[in-house]
């Protein structure tokens, strides 16, 4: 079937068209600036039951026309729409190539023609007058589907990755979770002696080493003065830290400056508006003194306390609510604007140190921001493991070139060692977290985090790096496999789930971790019966439990452990 054949366009004229058995591409021109252009196609609803967008949450499920409005931006998700079979695989993924221009999509079922409608909107005056659309309806596993439409979207941009950052990929202690805007010099001093231990290499402090106001909102940030009380010497405390091996990053907030700071009376005519939640102005960088004015505060940030890497956040509230345009603006596109702004100060802090560390979060994830950047975190979802395993799995996806971390890992004091094993195998696929208090941790908790944390690590290069199997879309990716042709690491994450072999790669040596509270794993493999394996299992601590010969067969039912792992070797 041709999707795009019969599609409605509105200010636009059709430059080309292809059209293969998988994929489907169309060119378009706008023809006049100053309109708004739009193209608009239906698909019928045969085997498709699921909608997977890169901002959707955890909900996939498909909603009325009249319900859906979505929109894509620089520094807000990515032009990437999948709809699924219910076997979560790709149908049609729909994408377009604009990730410097605002495009607005509504979306969802009609009623009357058991349909779905795309109608994409591409703003007047806003980025490029050519626009690209890419449908692949090859039926395919989600992932790489997902990857396909990635890949097409950065090479069609020419988006150019920063280099690999090695120290990007090492265990994190933040600051966030464990005190908030509480977090001082003593604070942060008391937990750095535990962190050899759990090989926690790098430290974010995040919000509050700015002010000493504990309000949880931004009414002092923007000007970035380090507050006496709470580090009365900044500079050799840092130094300190980086004595003891420990890569140092500060948080700030990009586009903010609080209402009862200097800055916001300095700034209060160029701004894209005024969050009153949050007690601060948005500045505007289409004024490039809003553009100078931040490169050079964080620049001299950087230069002044020698730090090793930034927490670059809030970037996607980087907002034109209503048009604004003024002459002393030097770019009418807002994206344009914060590209040049983030690229600027990306290029800054790598002239001063090569392994400079930038973090990004969800959903600032587009190919063209993600160019500024080399760690990508989950967007905050505390105490909710199972937001991380999703978030992590998608970033994976969307971001291939960055080391994906999750959200900070935190937890009540009181909680068993197995409720913390499944914090950290949710998040074994991406770079740890952690911000509790370590020193008031029991001993069967360190225990646990030092297992996990230590294999990880030891497992770094396939966990991180190697070919990564997201599985079950539908299901909040409920098994995941990361791997190379020696050694795979496969993780359960539904009880009583029987993990399908056969549709991943059978490697020489296989881990299957049991994230579950289940003591049992069950696999399938056709491929394979009547081999023998040698098979080793441990518990959640790591401890060996049993081993010996074990012979494949069709369907694999093996008492292990909750949370605990089998190791799988080929004679």
């Amino acid at each position: 079937m041709t999707v795009l054949k019969n599609c409605l366009l509105k200010n636009f004229q059709i430059v080309d068209f292809k059209n293969t058995s998988d994929i489907e591409q169309i060119s378009l021109i706008i023809k006049d600036r100053k309109k708004k252009a739009e193209i608009s196609f239906d698909i019928p609803l045969i085997d498709v039951i699921y909608f997977w967008h890169p901002a959707k949450g955890n909900k996939l499920n498909l909603v009325n026309e009249w319900e859906q409005e979505l929109f894509t931006q620089l520094n807000y998700s990515m032009p990437i729409f999948t709809l699924l079979d219910s076997e979560g695989s790709n149908r049609y993924t729909i994408c377009h190539d604009q990730d410097l221009r605002k495009v607005v999509l509504r979306t969802g079922v009609v009623e009357e023609t058991a349909q779905i409608v795309f109608k994409f909107e591409f703003l007047a005056d806003n980025g490029t007058d050519r626009i690209n659309l890419r449908i692949d309806k090859k039926i395919q596993f989600f992932s790489d589907a997902i990857k396909r439409a990635r890949n097409w979207i950065a090479q069609i941009n020419s988006c150019i990755p920063l280099k690999t950052n090695e120290y990007a990929f090492d265990p994190v202690y933040s600051t966030w979770y464990s005190f908030h805007q509480a977090v001082s010099e003593k604070k942060i001093n008391s937990q750095i002696p535990n962190f050899a231990d759990y090989g926690l290499k790098t430290l974010i402090v995040d919000d509050g080493w700015q002010t000493d106001d504990l309000n949880r909102r931004y009414a002092y940030a923007g000007e970035w003065q380090v507050t006496k009380r709470k580090f009365p010497n900044f500079r050799n405390h840092i130094d300190t830290a980086q004595k003891e091996d420990i890569k140092y990053m500060l948080w700030l907030t990009v586009p903010y400056v609080g209402i009862k700071t200097q800055a916001y009376a300095t700034f209060k005519n160029q701004l894209l508006y005024v969050d009153e939640f949050q007690k601060a102005g948005i500045l505007d960088p289409r004024f490039p003194e809003v553009r100078e004015y931040l490169v050079q505060t964080i620049d001299s940030l950087v230069d002044c306390y020698h730090v090793d890497g930034l927490k670059l956040d809030f970037i996607d509230s980087f907002i034109e609510k209503e048009p604004c345009h003024n002459e002393a603006m030097d770019t009418a596109n807002l994206e344009e604007a914060v590209s040049r702004l983030l690229g600027q100060i990306t290029a800054n802090c790598l002239t001063k140190n090569d392994d400079f560390l930038i973090e990004y979060r969800q959903d600032y994830i587009s190919p063209t921001i993600c160019q500024y950047a080399n760690m990508i975190r989950v967007k905050d979802c505390p105490e909710n493991f199972v937001q991380n395993r999703i978030g992590i799995a998608e970033l994976r996806l969307l971001c291939p070139y960055l080391a994906v971390h999750s959200d900070m890992i935190m937890f009540h004091p009181a909680v068993s060692a197995l409720e913390i094993a499944l914090h950290l195998l949710n998040c074994l696929y991406g770079v740890i977290q952690i911000s509790v208090d370590l020193n008031q941790l029991r001993d069967d908790q360190k225990k646990i985090i030092l297992f996990w944390l230590h294999y990880q690590q030891k497992n770094r290069e396939i966990l991180y790096k190697e070919d990564f199997f997201p599985m079950n879309p539908q299901n909040d990716y409920d098994c995941i496999q990361a791997g190379n042709e020696e050694f795979s690491i496969v993780t359960c994450y539904r009880s009583n789930k029987v993990i399908d072999l056969d549709l991943i790669t059978w490697t020489r040596g296989i881990d299957l971790i049991n994230a579950t509270i289940v003591e049992r794993l069950i696999f399938r493999n056709e491929k394979l019966i009547g081999r023998k394996v040698h098979m080793t299992c441990y518990d959640k601590f790591g401890n060996k439990i049993s081993c010996g010969d074990y012979t494949i067969q069709s369907i694999n039912e093996i008492v292990i452990d909750a949370c605990g792992r089998i190791h799988l070797e080929m004679e």
